[in-house]
């Protein structure tokens, strides 16, 4: 068992934001798969990996632009650096690993041969990194949120006109978990928050949606 102080690098925290960070893309998945099946879709794979998730969105992006803010496409790229910088820290092999108390200083990728810096600085910039991309995704999933109901109230209009009745569409929300330990509470006791959006839309009859649609030339428009 390793001492206080031996083990290089807190790769716990990296590997739960990390996780944190592939839990807010597959919640992504899951609004964009209402916002293109005529029907309530499956959920999302819950173990898709960050990078695999990530693929995911962009090709959602990349087939459905309306559905995905043009923002996410930096994003996303940054996140599958991350990921891949993630890879190599928590795949490296410690080359001069102490039996004893477990501590290494070399580490090298087992199938590129690249030497790894997973000094404790390293471990932190990433993880900090991670962080800050699951922070700055909060809001592009919400708007993500705002471009599917779009697209969903926008054929919950077209079957109203069609069936001359109201329609009452299930939308799509975030869903932002946060978990916080007893310390960071300052309570002694850890907390999940979630945060619930609830409330639907009635859509009724007007007879003016696909009119207003030839106008406009089109019913979607390219996420801003």
């Amino acid at each position: 068992m390793a001492k206080v102080g031996d083990w290089v690098g807190d790769l716990g925290h990296l590997l739960l934001a990390d996780t944190a960070l592939s839990e807010l893309l597959i919640d992504m998945l899951r609004m964009l798969d209402y916002g293109h099946l005529s029907s309530v879709p499956k959920p999302p794979d819950s173990g898709l990996t960050t990078k695999q998730a990530a693929k995911q969105v962009l090709k959602f992006q990349e087939k459905y632009p309306h559905l995905v803010p043009d923002r996410a496409s930096g994003w996303l790229l940054e996140v599958l650096t991350a990921a891949d910088e993630r890879n190599e820290l928590t795949h490296a092999v410690a080359l001069d690993r102490c039996d004893r108390c477990g501590t290494a200083t070399l580490f090298q990728h087992p199938r590129t041969g690249k030497y790894i810096d997973r000094s404790d600085e390293t471990v932190q910039a990433l993880t900090e990194r991670l962080l800050d991309l699951r922070e700055a995704g909060d809001e592009i999933a919400a708007q993500i949120a705002k471009l599917v109901n779009k697209h969903i109230i926008l054929g919950a209009m077209l079957l109203a006109d069609d069936t001359g009745e109201t329609i009452v569409p299930e939308t799509v929300h975030p869903h932002i978990v946060n978990h916080t330990c007893g310390d960071c509470t300052g309570e002694g006791r850890a907390t999940a928050s979630v945060v619930l959006q609830v409330g639907g839309v009635e859509v009724k009859p007007t007879g003016l949606t696909k009119a207003l649609l030839k106008n406009r030339g089109t019913g979607e428009g390219k996420g801003a």
